[in-house]
């Protein structure tokens, strides 16, 4: 996905959206204050060097290096750069936070080596290299339940076996589809993090990384049976384009597309004739 760049005198700073209600902005080298402002949306960062003061009305968020902040909507602040300092900010409107969660009211930091920064960091990771909206909806549920004090959860009502199942084959049944958190919630009528949560302990995998397996399943057959292109299998096996589907194949069988098909032909002429 290309960045489009501002037309402002900051020539390092990018946007991209990558799910409605959802952007992700990369800066690299930032040396200009940011005047009094607010933000129609929820901002989730992770400042990767040099560092950010956050000023608010009643105080302050001093950002260092590895470290990230959270900032409710709607909130007046200025950010004050007494260094250059690169940083990456997921945006996410009140709409789209609330389809999962209650929206944040306290602007806070995010401690190096605490689970939100790393479910914050996974976040901002998955928006650069995978734009799946199960993915993207999975990793903010994740950030949202790293948030909570504790051990409490977003949603801790149990979820009847049978409802999982129902999930699970919904998924069988659609797994070249674009597939929505929000949508499994709605087929086990129950909430988005709790689906994550209870389907990983009844299947041992979250749903997304189920949906994968399922496509790759389907992607290695049409490499063994079929001539199609690689680009077409990635569009009929419900990845985002041929890249998306070279990278999770070969994390999953250790070599890539070309070469599984490549193997698999050689193995078939070698296979025993038929009496």
């Amino acid at each position: 996905m290309k960045f489009r760049r501002h037309q402002t005198t900051l020539p390092r700073l990018g946007e991209c959206e990558c799910l409605p209600g959802l952007r992700l902005i990369r800066a690299r080298a930032i040396n200009a204050d940011f005047r009094h402002h607010s933000h129609r949306s929820i901002l989730v960062g992770v400042v990767l060097s040099g560092q950010r003061r956050l000023l608010f009305a009643d105080g302050q968020l001093h950002v260092l290096p590895g470290n990230g902040f959270l900032l409710p909507a709607d909130l007046p602040h200025r950010c004050a750069i007494d260094e250059a300092h690169s940083y990456r900010v997921v945006s996410i409107l009140p709409s789209l936070w609330q389809a999962f969660a209650a929206a944040p009211q306290q602007a806070q930091i995010l401690r190096a080596g605490s689970p939100a920064l790393l479910a914050a960091r996974r976040l901002v990771a998955g928006l650069r290299s995978d734009h799946q909206a199960l993915a993207i909806e999975s990793r903010l549920v994740a950030l949202q339940q790293a948030l909570l004090s504790g051990d409490e959860r977003i949603d801790d009502a149990p979820l009847a076996p049978e409802r999982l199942l129902k999930i699970r084959d919904w998924l069988d049944a659609h797994c070249t589809e674009a597939v929505r958190l929000t949508t499994l919630a709605q087929i086990a009528e129950c909430s988005p993090g709790l689906i994550n949560r209870l389907f990983r302990q009844h299947f041992g995998l979250p749903p997304y990384e189920y949906l994968v397996q399922l496509r790759l399943g389907l992607a290695a057959r049409r490499l063994r049976e079929s001539e199609q292109s690689l680009a077409d299998i990635a569009y009929e096996t419900g990845f985002a384009d041929q890249s998306h589907l070279q990278r999770f194949f070969r994390r999953a069988y250790g070599t890539t597309p070309q070469a599984y098909r490549q193997a698999s032909a050689r193995s078939a002429d070698f296979s025993p004739a038929p009496e």
